[in-house]
């Protein structure tokens, strides 16, 4: 009887060892793969303008104000700066950045 708990109690510990190990290889792989699709997003300036503008154009009309600017930059210490940066390629002065504008910002800040 004490025979077998040792044995059952083998089987689990190598269970959760190959478990640990799996998790561990799957983290890794998946970092990987992030830093793999950052580097690529870095080196494609329309990638990036497509991510940027789906995740800070709040009211989707496919322009990026200033207010917009400064909440997606809002956990910056100065959104405000970082909004007049963007808003220097406004080429049309409208006081926002069209997908072409935001693609110019893009291109040249990579």
């Amino acid at each position: 009887m004490e025979k077998n708990k040792k044995i059952i109690l083998g089987i689990i510990i190598a269970i959760v060892v190959i478990a640990v190990i799996g998790i561990v290889i799957i983290n890794y792989i998946t970092e990987l793969n992030n830093e793999a699709e950052m580097e690529a997003l870095n080196n494609n300036p329309e990638a990036k303008t497509q991510l940027f503008l789906a995740q800070s154009d709040i009211n989707n009309d496919n322009l990026i104000d200033r207010s917009e600017l400064i909440t997606y930059f809002n956990s910056s210490s100065d959104p405000e700066s970082i909004a007049d940066e963007f808003l220097s390629y406004d080429s049309n002065n409208d006081d926002a950045l069209n997908k072409n504008e935001l693609f110019n910002y893009m291109s040249n800040t990579t």
